[in-house]
């Protein structure tokens, strides 16, 4: 069983581990659009800033699976002509009944939207 001092230092290794990773990947991102020196600054100021405001609070990030799918759903049925299936199916690792249940469901939403929307003009 560990000590609270070794399960402290064990936190407190990986909340820097956190903001350390957090800077490395905000600053190679960032240098894509701005010079390297003031990409780290930048990356650096919003760990601090992150530290300061959420320092001490317990913090689940979601993997952000949903918006992910959100994302591919729409991505497919920008692509989708009404007879590609078989062709969307091969381009998204998917097999064709699965891309024809996500035009549907992509479809239905889409009318339930417009339904609503009718009803907020109406």
């Amino acid at each position: 069983m560990q000590s609270t001092a070794t399960k402290e230092g064990s936190m407190a290794h990986r909340r820097h581990q956190f903001l350390t990773d957090m800077i490395d990947v905000s600053s190679a991102h960032l240098a894509d659009h701005l010079p390297v020196d003031a990409a780290r600054l930048i990356a650096e100021s919003l760990a601090d800033r992150l530290a300061d405001y959420w320092g001490g609070q317990l913090i689940n990030i979601p993997k952000d699976y949903r918006r992910r799918l959100s994302e591919r759903e729409t991505k497919i049925s920008s692509e989708f002509n009404g007879f590609n299936y078989g062709d969307l199916a091969t381009k998204y690792g998917m097999c064709e009944r699965s891309v024809r249940k996500l035009i549907s469901r992509v479809m239905t939403r889409a009318k339930k939207e417009q339904e609503a929307s009718r009803q907020l003009l109406s």
